[in-house]
């Protein structure tokens, strides 16, 4: 059966728990926010199936992508809407026309992050834009395995490990399942976000005060400079409660600097190919500098290719498409990084969160780059500038 002794080893994902034919494991959330499994040890069978479909017990071999590209939807609208360059609602658009679903993370009613499914572009459009929150993946893979048993095409969005835990509880390869992952940063703590939303809105009922989240807003400062952005009710009109660039934002520096990422995503087994996607979508960070000409500040998607399913689909879209490779494509991007150092105040962090009377505060007294940070990210800045300078 499933034993999480050390919480690095435990993704959250939940194929264990949706594999298990005596649906006797469920997730708990514990101190920090995070969902693990407990398992009815009256109800176990030791089927090991559980076990089975763990990615973090049975890490898969990496594949190596085909193509590495630079694209771009060419609807402004669409891009301006999508946290780059706008190529999963092309990718949605293309799978709902052929009557297939589509799988990824919205908000639910109570502005947290939860996975779902769509069979209309109405239903995909809440899906669009990243939510830096592990989502909750429900019963998602199971709903997924019924449509692929059914013969409908599945376009399965999200974080690598959720992607990893998707093709392992399915245990065998679908020909009508396109799957996509992000280069993913890490995922902070449900219960961090939580006790910020409380307190940034304020109220005892401010989940119904909220009419919009964004964490990716390009309209007030472009694709480079984002803005994190809060929409709701006040004197039944619509506007901003809410609206800061990420480098201000509390919980986006909290989230940058590592200091509430999962325990797993400091060390992850499930990034650079391990996931077995089809697709992997990021942002294409250092394309203004490597490549001037595509670079407008409405965004530029990094594509990582790695099936030739996923290529004729990408190819199939209305998008420019521009070649690269990976060796460019990571200069600038550290997501690719499977080692993450966790930020040195992170334990604190968590010691002092019950104490605290407010979580912002917190974040901001525990986010300061420390002398180490600062000096990486200005040897990063020079490298760039070194860049910049030999073209």
């Amino acid at each position: 059966m499933i034993k999480i002794t050390d919480k690095r080893d435990c993704c959250g994902c939940a194929a264990c728990v949706q594999c298990c034919p005596k649906r006797c494991i469920s997730l708990r959330e514990d101190e920090e926010g995070f969902l693990y499994p407990d398992v009815n040890i009256e109800e176990c069978i030791d089927c090991h199936l559980c076990e089975k479909v763990c990615p973090w017990i049975d890490r898969p071999d990496k594949q190596q992508p085909l193509e590495v590209l630079a694209v771009k939807n060419r609807n402004d609208g669409e891009r301006m809407a999508s946290s780059s360059g706008g190529v999963f609602i092309l990718l949605a658009k293309k799978v709902i026309e052929r009557g297939g679903v589509v799988f990824g993370a919205v908000f639910d009613n109570n502005w947290e992050v939860v996975h779902t499914y769509a069979e209309t572009i109405d239903g995909v459009k809440p899906m669009m834009g990243s939510k830096y929150v592990q989502s909750r993946i429900g019963n998602c893979y199971r709903e997924a395995e019924k449509f692929l048993k059914s013969g409908r095409e599945v376009l399965f969005t999200g974080v690598p490990c959720q992607i990893t835990g998707l093709h392992k509880f399915l245990r065998k390869e679908y020909p009508n399942l396109l799957s996509v992952d992000c280069l993913c940063h890490g995922v902070p703590s449900p219960g961090i976000w939580r006790r910020y939303l409380h307190e940034a809105v304020g109220g005892a009922d401010y989940k119904d005060q909220i009419t919009g989240i964004e964490f990716r807003n390009k309209y007030l400062g472009g694709w480079k400079n984002f803005s994190f952005l809060i929409t709701g009710k006040t004197n039944d009109e619509n506007k901003v409660l809410y609206s800061e660039t990420h480098g201000k934002n509390a919980y986006m520096r909290g989230f940058l600097s590592n200091l509430y990422l999962r325990p797993s995503c400091y060390s992850c087994k499930s990034k650079n190919g391990a996931s077995h996607s089809d697709l992997t979508l990021a942002d294409f960070w250092g394309i203004d500098v490597i490549s001037p000409d595509v670079y407008d500040d409405k965004g530029v998607s990094l594509i990582i290719a790695s099936s030739e399913k996923g290529k004729s689909l990408l190819y199939s879209l209305d998008v420019d498409v521009y070649e690269s490779s990976l060796v460019v494509a990571k200069t600038m991007n550290g997501a690719f990084k499977e080692k993450t150092v966790p930020h040195p105040k992170r334990k604190k962090f968590f010691e002092q969160l019950d104490k605290s009377s407010s979580v912002i505060k917190l974040i901001e007294d525990n986010s300061k780059p420390t002398f180490k940070i600062r000096l990486r990210n200005k040897i990063n800045y020079l490298n760039q500038k070194m860049i910049k300078f030999k073209r």
